[in-house]
């Protein structure tokens, strides 16, 4: 070894890297890159779901959900669409109102 210029602590190193079983040894760290790419392909998969879904059209997912009607009578002959948008909002209802045509002021 020393004629061919290699120190007794290269050798050692050299050999505990080659066939070591413990964490620093060849297979555990052919086996540490392998879940370290695999993880990381796990990861670009995830993002570019992610992605994908912020992409959508809103317009899809609403065409998806069940629309439906609410019908409120009795209301103030002076109610506007803003005040009965902001009423339902106290409660977490964020909603579309329409007034028809048809109230009879009193």
């Amino acid at each position: 070894m020393e004629s061919a210029d290699c120190g007794w602590e290269i050798a050692k190193g050299w050999t505990t890297y080659l066939y070591s079983s413990g964490l620093h040894g060849h297979s555990a760290q052919l086996a540490k890159k392998a879940t370290v790419t695999q993880a990381r392909e796990e990861v670009a998969k995830i993002a570019q779901g992610m992605i994908a879904a912020e992409l959508e059209d809103p317009r899809e997912e609403a065409k998806e959900r069940l629309s439906c009607r609410l019908l409120v009578s009795n209301l103030a002959a002076d109610a506007e669409e803003d005040d009965i948008r902001e009423f339902f909002l106290l409660y977490g209802f964020n909603l579309s109102v329409v007034l028809t045509s048809l109230r009879h002021p009193s």
